[in-house]
């Protein structure tokens, strides 16, 4: 063997490399287990179980957080702190250790309005953007360049100048620009505000106290992907990753000054109810759709408390901000008509005659703010206020009344920009006050000093609105002056919530709205389950395929099981290296891994024994049986390299990470499989060790097969019809049972201590949803998995936990008595994903384009190995046979057997691993059917040829398979309900991928081209 000092120095250095990495991770482990044994020696106690939880939590999060800067690990050269260890070591994903994940997207429809200013307004963008919407949803185009496409369609003539040569864009857009260079700048933008908002998410995420978060923008386009391991208050990182940090700092008007404006407003309203009940007009016709840009801007409504004041020490009462209430839309109620003033009686409208002073003009319950922003959107209503009036909600709930407040902005009607925003502040960070209650401290840059002392000044005895994200958090009362551009904000907050506070206001805010679209919870339990079962497979898979091995080929088989562990432990190594996460999935794919790396082995060993049965030596069957196997071994690790290839692009969170699991293994497996064992081997034979390549019992063992495989081919043939055919019937009759990946909606699967019967649990969720969800058990365990549409299009950033809270009601009776909300969501939720129908079309249409690729790319690799079509045809048709049965298995069996047949992202994952698989098994038949053409020729026709072929890789064939089987057996047995339906996907695959490479691909090919082979064999053999 040549270069042997090479590939011994590699295996010596990859090996070195490995440990030193994985050597983070095992120290990780033990700090790890250090900080848990410390948390059970605290002997805490408290009310309830899960108060106790919450304190252990703390507790342990406290007692890591206290090493993050101590040195913990001396690796002589070195000492590493505790962040230090983290860092470097195996990150798992959040399918093994619990967490969140969520993909935002960024608008860049709130880009163009911004950008339009009040030419938002106008019909023709408001008609462009709406189309532009439906063309984005069919994946058209980016978002920008179907706007302006809309907007040529209904204005072909339109200068561009007219909307955006504003005041918004001076010095970026002038009046003289053309179109070209318009659109130019806005894609500018629009890319900028993605790139800005990633960066800002980025500074948010790294803040927030998690180990190990990921962010990453998608590939061509407009979304971010956040991963966020341990996190257990979802609530507040949406908060964190949504708030756009909007900061403004307004000027007021009394409740005194625009009394008159909602008296007048009042008498409209008055008069729209009397006309609808005396039936000349309807209801409906009088609320449009237009939103005016001094009208109520809320989805979702708070109130603050006025009675703050503000001092030279710039001492700001801040509301809480980590709140999650959550407004309701009443109809009209028709109570109201029986009242002279329904508006002024529904809001509570204060009046200034009675002494009260401020900018709050009304409150009102929770469940009216919906339908006082209807009311106030009327243009019959909204006529009656002047034009520099805004009104925005508060950011809570009065402690007093537990009314939500609505507040009196005063505007500048040119552009509507506050005085002061939160691009002046230069730095914010959570403190303490003089009583010791969490504040926020504010540092201003010279121009928002300046006009800050401006603003102040200029309101002595009036109030300043402070509002977030157009929610009023304060209105404190302006005592005097305040120079220097520092102020202070402090309040009710817990000290979480104002360092996140702080957090978002110093890196910040969004360009652009960032809006969950897609968002994943893994609970802590679930999550060590899946550790539990992942560990429990893999080990057993490769104790089956190591014995097996020893069994088969003796102690060559201890060579090959050498290699297989190196693999292992190598793909663990890299991992590590590359920073890259281990998640359920990715198990899978060692899994797979194992299955391969036995392949390049048993197709070495069968080409080694077929030289010694021709009467070689051990050394010259040894050189041979290498030489003639590298093009079958390249060959099937090329096609499947090329699927992972795809899956990796295509691919995002646990899809990714078995793509990145298999890319490494197919690279590790060549090289442990194929030059590791080489230099053993060759060590051996100097050594003068007998190296055997089986036994009495399998070293015959297929050797002489005669099947005559292509002779019934055509039973072959009529029984795949039919399977594909009952399939196709059952596609158009029964459907499949598509996850939320490919329809959109949120499925949580919930946890219960005792049966309890679906149809019953659905009655009940149908009352709490209003709609039914589809119920149905995930295994023979206590646990339901529970999908719902209700509220899945409604965009508030509280949806998600009102549907959860409605999720909860809805159980309340199947839960022991005294189960909490937080009981619930810690222990009994197990998991939960959300997909918005957009993001759902986008999946469906990535997984179409994955396929087709992975398709098209085999296609040609295939021609270009072997030069003719007839083999490439072969291939995708026994390729595209499987496909079709697994999805008719899929679609029949779907509800009758006893775990998930969701089609969804993972599934898609499963298909083109089996498309790999099936390939991996396809060429190693065809490069012996291309050998043989020419070699055997002489001994018949061109079919005795290929069903030779056939019969000497049936060894190899289906020894793979079975080792592959014996993996994915152990794996769908005791990988848990993850991932059981991804797994029972792969392992039919890999029994109907090797069925199909024998009595599909070969004798199709065989079919095509009879007379060419012909041609093509003489050929071949008259060049030998």
């Amino acid at each position: 063997m040549q270069a042997k000092g090479l590939v011994k120095f590699f295996t010596i250095a990859l090996a070195v490399v490995c440990i030193y990495q994985l050597s983070f991770s095992v120290k990780g482990w033990m700090i790890e287990k250090q900080a848990k044994q410390y948390v059970e020696n605290l002997n805490i106690q408290g009310e309830n179980a899960d108060q106790v939880n919450a304190k252990k939590r703390k507790a342990h999060q406290n007692y890591l957080d206290s090493l993050a800067n101590e040195k913990v690990y001396n690796l002589l050269i070195k000492n590493y702190t505790y962040d230090q260890v983290r860092d470097n070591q195996l990150n798992l994903g959040l399918d093994l250790q619990g967490g969140m994940s969520v993909i935002l997207q960024v608008s860049v429809e709130d880009l163009i309005k911004n950008m339009a200013a009040s030419n938002a307004n106008d019909p023709v963008v408001k008609d462009a953007i709406e189309r532009a919407k439906e063309k984005e949803l069919q994946g058209q185009n980016d978002f920008v360049s179907l706007f302006f496409e809309s907007l040529f369609e209904i204005e072909p003539n339109l200068q561009l100048s007219s909307l955006f040569a504003n005041r918004n864009n001076q010095g970026l857009i002038e009046p003289d620009y053309d179109n070209a260079q318009i659109e130019q700048i806005i894609h500018s933008e629009a890319n900028d505000a993605i790139d800005r908002t990633y960066q800002i998410l980025k500074s948010r995420v790294d803040q927030f106290g998690v180990a190990s978060p990921y962010i990453a923008k998608l590939a061509t386009s407009n979304r971010i992907i956040v991963e966020l391991p341990g996190v257990d208050n979802p609530i507040r990182a949406r908060k964190l990753l949504q708030a756009t940090a909007k900061l403004e700092f307004w000027e007021t008007y009394l409740v005194g000054e625009v009394y008159d404006d909602f008296v007048a407003a009042d008498k409209a309203y008055a008069t729209i109810l009397k006309l609808k009940h005396e039936g000349d007009q309807s209801d409906e016709s009088l609320i449009t759709d237009t939103v005016l840009n001094n009208v109520v801007q809320v989805d979702s409504v708070t109130a603050a408390i006025a009675s703050d004041t503000l001092s030279d020490t710039g001492s700001t009462d801040f509301s809480n901000f980590n709140q999650n209430d959550t407004a309701q839309g009443n109809n009209f109620d028709n109570t109201t008509a029986e009242t002279n003033t329904p508006l002024l009686d529904l809001l509570h409208l204060n009046d200034p005659n009675a002494g009260i002073y401020g900018p709050v003009t009304g409150a009102v319950e929770s469940k009216d703010t919906a339908l006082v922003n209807r009311i106030l959107k009327m243009p019959e209503v909204h006529a009656n206020f002047r034009e520099d009036l805004k009104l925005l909600w508060g950011a809570k709930a009065d402690p007093n009344t537990g009314l939500y407040q609505l507040y009196a902005i005063k505007t500048n009607p040119v552009d509507n920009h506050a005085p002061l925003e939160g691009d002046v502040v230069t730095d914010a960070r959570q403190s303490y006050d003089q009583l010791g209650r969490p504040n926020i401290l504010l540092n201003m840059n010279s121009e928002g000093a300046t006009e800050w002392e401006r603003l102040t000044g200029a309101n002595i005895k009036g109030f300043v609105a402070i509002a977030l994200d157009n929610k009023v958090q304060s209105s404190p009362q302006v005592q005097s002056k305040i120079s220097g551009g520092s102020t202070e904000i402090s309040g009710n907050f817990e000290v979480k919530e104002a360092q996140d506070l702080a957090n978002i206001l110093k890196t910040g805010k969004l360009p652009a709205q960032a809006k969950i679209v897609q968002e994943s919870q893994v609970g802590p339990t679930l999550g060590a389950a899946s550790v539990r079962a992942g560990v429990i497979s893999l080990v057993s898979g490769m104790l089956l395929v190591l014995l097996f091995m020893i069994f088969y080929y003796s102690n060559s088989g201890l060579v090959a099981d050498l290699a297989l562990v190196l693999n292992i432990f190598f793909i663990f190594g890299i991992l590590a290296s590359l920073g890259a996460t281990l998640t359920l999935p990715g198990i899978a794919g060692i899994v797979l891994t194992i299955g391969m790396s036995v392949d390049a082995n048993v197709i070495i060993f069968e080409r080694i024994r077929e030289e010694i049965m021709r009467g070689k030596g051990l050394k010259l069957a040894l050189i041979d049986g290498y030489k003639n196997s590298y093009s079958a071994i390249i060959d099937a690790n090329v096609t499947t390299l090329i699927t992972a290839g795809i899956l990796f692009y295509f691919g995002m969170g646990p899809v990714l990470g078995f793509a990145t699991v298999l890319i490494i293994g197919i690279f590790s497996s060549v090289f442990t499989a194929v030059l590791v064992t080489r230099l053993v081997f060759g060590w051996m034979i100097r050594k003068d060790i007998n190296v055997k390549y089986g036994n009495k019992l399998t070293l015959n063992t297929f050797k002489n097969t005669h099947f005559p495989f292509l002779k019934k081919r055509k039973i072959a043939y009529i029984g795949s019809s039919i399977v594909i055919i009952l399939g196709l019937i059952s596609f158009a009759t029964k459907g499949f049972d598509l996850g939320v990946d490919f329809k959109g909606g949120r499925s949580y699967e919930i946890n219960f201590e005792q049966a309890v019967k679906t149809i019953d649990v659905r009655q009940a969720l149908t009352i709490a949803f209003e709609q039914a969800p589809v119920v149905k058990e995930v295994s023979f365990s206590n646990t339901l998995k529970i999908t719902t549409a209700y509220k899945i299009a409604e965009s508030s950033t509280h949806t998600d936990s009102l549907v959860e809270h409605k999720l909860y009601e809805g159980l309340l009776p199947y839960l022991p008595d005294g189960t909490t909300f937080a009981h619930f969501d810690q222990n009994n939720k197990l998991s939960y994903d959300k997909v918005e129908p957009t993001i759902a079309d986008d999946i469906k249409r990535t997984s179409i384009t994955a396929t087709i690729f992975a398709l098209l790319g085999i296609f040609l690799y295939i021609l270009l190995r072997f030069r003719r079509w007839q083999y490439s045809i072969g291939a995708i048709a026994a390729l595209a046979h499987d496909v079709l049965v697994i999805l008719a298995v899929f679609s029949i069996f779907s509800g009758l057997l006893p775990f998930s047949m969701e089609i969804d992202e993972a599934f898609i994952a499963a298909i083109l691993t089996v498309i790999g698989y099936s390939i991996n098994d396809t060429v190693v038949v065809f490069d012996r059917v291309r050998e043989y053409l020419a070699e055997h020729h002489k001994e018949g026709s061109v079919m005795n040829s290929i069903d030779l072929s056939i019969n000497s890789t049936l060894s190899r064939t289906l020894i793979t398979s079975l080792t592959t089987l014996f993996v994915l057996l152990v794996l769908f047995v005791f990988g848990g309900d993850v991932i059981r339906g991804f797994t029972f996907a792969i392992l039919l695959g890999v029994i109907v991928g090797t069925y199909s490479s024998i009595f599909i691909a070969t004798p199709l090919m065989a079919d095509l081209s009879k007379g060419k082979l012909e041609r093509a064999a003489a050929k071949l053999k008259r060049k030998k």
